[in-house]
């Protein structure tokens, strides 16, 4: 307010703690998708500078995840970062499950494919998009593989220490 020219003392603390609320912002459908494209415009520009790598894996249990969240933007390394990663920075990967055996990954070093570390990949795209998930996480199999501190787990240690941290949650 100071910057734009406005005197702070009519708008004194306690005076704006008394409308606590009495207001109830509401945000149309319209109104979201209107601020949706604005930010998908913003974005768009930068889809096309990144190099897209297609990752294939067809080995049973190292299928691709999908959630209501499918699309993860994250640090290429996120050791010592401290904000989150926007789609002009350069060290980033933007990682898309398209199918439970294809996935993209768009970065802006190339990313060097080596058919070894197959796994590697594949727990990676499915950690951060069960991380990102808020309400459903989908697998075609009942087999998945995603990472924990830097080690690839099964589905089923996934789901064994979702159950223990639910359990000590519930006993607390």
């Amino acid at each position: 307010m100071r910057r734009s020219g406005g005197d702070l003392s009519e708008f004194p603390f306690e005076r704006i703690q008394r409308t606590k609320g009495m207001y109830e912002p509401r945000l149309t459908t319209e109104g979201f998708i209107e601020g949706a494209m604005a930010m998908m415009n913003a974005m768009l520009k930068y889809l096309p500078q990144r190099e897209w790598t297609v990752l294939v894996s067809e080995r049973p249990g190292e299928s691709f995840v999908v959630s209501d969240h499918p699309v993860v933007l994250e640090w290429s390394d996120p050791r010592g970062k401290r904000f989150a990663p926007g789609h002009a920075h350069i060290d980033t990967e933007l990682t898309i499950p398209l199918s439970a055996r294809v996935a993209l990954v768009g970065c802006y070093t190339p990313f060097v494919l080596d058919s070894r570390y197959v796994p590697a990949y594949v727990s990676g795209v499915n950690s951060r998009t069960i991380d990102r998930a808020r309400v459903f996480v989908v697998a075609c199999e009942d087999r998945f593989i995603l990472q924990s501190n830097g080690e690839i787990i099964t589905s089923a240690r996934f789901i064994a220490e979702l159950e223990a941290d639910a359990q000590r949650s519930r006993q607390r």
